[in-house]
């Protein structure tokens, strides 16, 4: 099992690397930051969340995850996991719905080549922040709370995503 301190470290990692590559892209712009786009994505998984578990078990559930508490009620485990499956979907599903809405608003913009760029930034990011959150947040939780209670780790076909 994976300690809190490898955890933390893991996450400063990836977050170190994508700021990096934030500063150094485009001139000094931050071309990778939308915050309208992270916003959307964030929101749409939060909500898909303490829609499908009441706010209270999701909460708990991402705690102990995070925090790499083993809870000792199976039902408890059980909803980690489920909490955990259910947030990959959902980031994945934000990412591709925020892509088709930034497509339509292109559409919508083609004869102000400026509102070009705009759109086409957030159609892109929000799939990028989509898929960030669902393989480096949801999906690394997954598999730390399948590993609390020996469960199988999480399944990397196709299938886990299908009900996106």
């Amino acid at each position: 099992m994976i300690n809190l301190r490898s955890r933390i470290a893991g996450f400063v990692v990836i977050v170190g690397v994508y700021t990096v590559t934030i500063c150094v892209t485009s001139e000094g712009r931050w071309a990778l930051w939308n915050l309208p786009s992270l916003l959307f994505v964030v929101g749409m998984v939060g909500g898909g969340l303490w829609a499908s578990f009441g706010l209270r078990p999701t909460l708990k559930a991402l705690r102990h995850a995070m925090t790499g508490e083993s809870p000792t009620d199976p039902e408890d485990v059980a909803m980690q996991v489920s909490v955990c499956r259910r947030g990959y979907q959902l980031a994945w599903g934000s990412g591709i719905i925020g892509t088709i809405a930034g497509s339509i608003m292109i559409l919508g913009s083609l004869d102000d080549m400026r509102q070009i760029g705009a759109w086409a930034a957030v159609c892109l990011l929000t799939l990028l922040y989509g898929a960030i959150l669902a393989e480096f947040g949801f999906r690394v939780l997954q598999s730390c709370a399948a590993d609390h209670d020996g469960l199988s780790p999480p399944d990397t076909t196709l299938n886990s995503t299908s009900s996106v």
